[in-house]
């Protein structure tokens, strides 16, 4: 109670931590019959106070629909980086409605690179959308030195089966980017084909002492998460 009173403390350090806990407590429970008073509250912030990111965390834990608006808000209009990133990551899970697509590809074009990356991790591979795919694949071939996209959009292009655009960004990397080759790794270990066997296989062929230690491990992740390449099992006559 004292808490949840607390949200709309005229002394922006009380609210901030009182608005701290309903963002990260794990168990939802303790607030969320009067999850009212948190959607009130973060309508009352102006739209950058920093309190608002945690309340955004908190109802993205338990969405209902009056919270929308509100999240959608901080998504368009918050000056603070944190309040958009914490805002996309409350509409995880809610399906490719008009107003979460806009809000995504909002965050997609956001300029900091942390609410970007939050968005592509967010792209939605069990109902993939076609303007989500090639956003992807155009910035994967127009931008493929910004590596902390191209990990999580390769292994979205790889659940989607997108494969031509996984296995071009892979046949590019020289045979001693071990970076690159660990950015790969994720999307080859979840690769639907048998293509991406003949890149592992060549990169362990040419591949220098760190970039054969990635690949290996990228090999037993495969083996244990789906069925092996065929290079890697046995020929029996």
């Amino acid at each position: 109670d004292t808490l949840l009173r607390r949200l709309t403390d005229l002394d922006p350090s009380v609210r901030q931590h009182a608005a701290w806990y309903i963002g990260r407590g794990s168990d939802v429970r303790p607030w969320v019959e009067r999850r009212a008073m948190v959607r009130n509250a973060l309508a009352r912030y102006r739209v950058d106070d920093p309190a608002g990111m945690h309340l955004l965390r908190g109802l993205g834990r338990y969405f209902d629909i009056l919270s929308f608006p509100r999240i959608l808000r901080a998504v368009h209009t918050s000056s603070d980086w944190r309040l958009r990133a914490n805002a996309l990551g409350s509409l995880a899970g809610l399906g490719n409605s008009g107003p979460r697509a806009d809000a995504m590809f909002a965050g997609l074009a956001d300029p900091a690179p942390l609410v970007r990356l939050r968005t592509v991790q967010l792209l939605p591979d069990e109902d993939p959308v076609l303007p989500f795919i090639e956003w992807a694949q155009d910035h994967l071939s127009q931008h493929p030195e910004e590596r902390a996209l191209a990990g999580p959009l390769l292994l979205y292009l790889s659940r989607v089966h997108r494969n031509d655009a996984v296995l071009e960004w892979g046949r590019a990397l020289p045979s001693d980017d071990a970076v690159g080759w660990s950015v790969l790794s994720p999307a080859l270990v979840e690769f639907d084909g048998t293509l991406a066997g003949d890149l592992v296989a060549g990169g362990l062929q040419r591949g220098t002492e760190p970039v054969v230690e990635v690949l290996v491990g990228t090999l037993e992740q495969r083996w244990n998460f789906v069925s092996p390449f065929p290079f890697m099992l046995p020929e029996f006559d």
